[in-house]
């Protein structure tokens, strides 16, 4: 089932929410150069160690990530040519859901340096996503700050994970729901005749 049809599915199945996650080696590489492209950032200022790059061989990722976008020169005013470019066919999947949660109005729960990148192409593509974006962790990616601030993003938690794998958006769901829960059922301070 592609990752379109799942979210279909459950949109018809009315899901409410829906997180996103990742599950991979080397996709930190093309999540780097997509938020190089879009934030002009020089790779080597937001390169990580990724799955466990030895940290001596992090200057040569970062040179590989720079060759790859003077050789490709991906336009950073078309998310399409971005993707096309430097991107990857599971980060293209992901920047599909966000599109289309964002097009029937259903908030997504982002997981991770992975799906930031992702969501990056959504927001270029269409920057009304963003609004039905939910970051849901502080990777340890140091990318992660950058694509971030790109979209004016904050997450809510920030425990030095590294995982992508739709970890920190599981987590997420439960904070999300209390807190749905709490903004419907707590009282105010007019139902409780506080102050009088």
């Amino acid at each position: 089932l592609s990752s379109a049809c799942f979210m279909e599915k459950c949109i018809q199945d009315d899901y409410t929410l829906i997180g996103i996650g990742e599950m991979g080696i080397a996709n930190t590489t093309p999540s780097t150069a997509i938020i190089s492209v879009f934030g002009n950032y020089d790779p080597q200022e937001i390169t990580g160690i990724g799955a466990g790059l030895k940290k001596e061989l992090i200057e040569h990722k970062a040179e590989v990530i720079r060759r790859s976008i003077e050789l490709n020169k991906p336009n950073p005013k078309d998310a399409i040519d971005v993707l096309a470019k430097v991107g990857g066919f599971e980060i293209g999947a992901m920047a599909g859901v966000i599109l289309g949660c964002a097009a029937n109005r259903i908030p997504i729960v982002l997981d991770g340096f992975i799906s930031y990148a992702a969501a990056l192409l959504a927001y270029h593509i269409n920057p009304k996503t963003k609004y039905y974006m939910i970051a849901s962790h502080l990777s340890a990616e140091p990318g992660t700050k950058k694509a971030l601030e790109i979209m004016g993003l904050q997450p809510f938690l920030d425990m030095d994970m590294r995982l992508g794998e739709g970890s920190g958006a599981a987590l997420s769901f439960n904070i999300i729901e209390a807190a749905n829960y709490i903004y419907k059922n707590m009282a105010t301070f007019d139902e409780i005749d506080m102050g009088r």
